[in-house]
């Protein structure tokens, strides 16, 4: 029986394979029944095709090349060809546009804090970034220097120079197309304070791609020219599940709410860090607390348990066996303070630890603690 099933089961492989190549449809790494993506239509036209492995190749007037890490190396619109290369951590490190000189970008974890160009192998600045709470506060470049303004979700608006005139106004509609602008004003600009850049090279006016560093998003449409690489919910190309209006996407990989002060998710990792500490302290000094209390009720209830001895002389016991009653309870209770506060301490320790390891923008704060909560505090219940 087991060889007949095994027999049926190597034709039925076989059949699959067969017909998967039949269809054009198979590639290394791809699952067996891997099936072509289908052209994304818009008002019922093909707006972009796309590669086995959920890369746009050609879309909104753009033909695009991927590497082997899924990555776009290049984009070319209106004759103009966008060059990329990226770090071994996947964040873009350089973009030549046309015939033009070759940008380099400086990082600080995911954020860029300069703009250079190599001269005979020396890197020269020729922007720099200033970050603060919101993100990026100001850019200096051989102009001079222009002040941020944002709106609530954090894309620029406006830019002021040092003397407090407005250089650069912008409007956008829910998936960051500009709508109305004057002046010119940097890269940054739907949601600029996270160190998105627009490339206008890769679209029309006010269109072109934006780089969110693990993908770009075509503004004109609201979605990625790539797959979701942690494959998160159904749709692995819609930009903040449609809901551009509330959340905002902090690196291509997941989205979030977006208020004016976004606290954690757009601090420095050092600043980040320090205050994950500080937390930890105040984890730890709560955990010795709670832990000394409960020791300190275990005794008093055992010291209880020793008195009611001499409260059994007592004809009819009830004095003794409500004593004795008594001091269990608060054993029991400082043992439950106590063990509560170990995990609460244990806590601290991890908080403090998983501080000196923050790299970047790219680490969710609210995972780490469902994280400690569930492996620290939870076993110690």
């Amino acid at each position: 029986m087991a060889n007949i099933l095994q027999r049926n089961m190597s034709k039925i492989i076989v059949a699959a394979v067969a017909a998967a190549l039949a269809m054009g449809c198979i590639m290394l790494g791809q699952p067996v029944f891997a099936t072509c993506p289908p052209p994304y239509m818009v008002n019922n036209q093909p707006y972009a095709t796309y590669d086995y492995n959920g890369n746009q190749l050609a879309g909104g007037g753009r033909t695009n090349v991927w590497d082997s890490q899924n990555r776009l190396f290049s984009c070319t619109y209106d004759n103009v060809t966008s060059a990329f290369a990226y770090g071994a951590d996947g964040l873009r490190r350089s973009m030549t546009v046309g015939n033009n000189p070759t940008v380099h970008y400086a990082l600080d974890g995911q954020n860029v804090v300069q703009e250079g160009h190599l001269d005979q192998g020396d890197f020269v600045t020729d922007v720099t970034y200033l970050l603060g709470p919101r993100g990026i506060e100001y850019r200096k470049d051989t102009s001079g220097v222009s002040w941020y303004l944002y709106d609530g979700l954090g894309s620029v608006v406006a830019e002021v120079d040092e003397a407090g005139i407005v250089t650069a106004t912008r409007k956008y509609d829910v998936y960051g197309g500009l709508r109305d602008s004057t002046g010119t004003g940097g890269d940054q600009k739907f949601c600029g304070s996270l160190g998105h850049a627009q490339e206008d090279s890769t679209g029309p006016t006010g269109s072109g791609l934006i780089y969110m560093r693990a993908r770009w998003m075509d503004p004109v449409t609201g979605r990625f020219v790539s797959e979701d690489p942690a494959y998160d919910g159904l749709n692995w190309y819609a930009y903040c599940g449609n809901n551009p209006v509330n959340l905002f996407d902090m690196d291509g990989n997941k989205s979030a709410a977006g208020t004016i002060n976004r606290g954690l998710e757009v601090m420095e990792p050092a600043s980040r860090a320090v205050l994950l500490y500080g937390l930890g302290s105040v984890m730890k000094m709560n955990g010795m607390r709670n832990i000394s209390q409960g020791m300190g009720l275990m005794m008093e209830g055992f010291v209880t348990r020793l008195a009611s001895n001499a409260l059994w002389v007592d004809p009819f016991g009830t004095g003794g066996a409500a004593a004795e009653s008594a001091g269990i309870m608060m054993e029991a209770m400082g043992g439950i303070q106590a063990k509560s506060g170990v995990g609460v301490w244990l806590t601290g320790v991890m908080m403090q630890q998983a501080a000196k390891y923050i790299d970047g923008l790219g680490n969710d704060v609210d995972d780490l603690f469902s994280g400690l909560w569930h492996h620290v505090v939870n076993p110690v219940f």
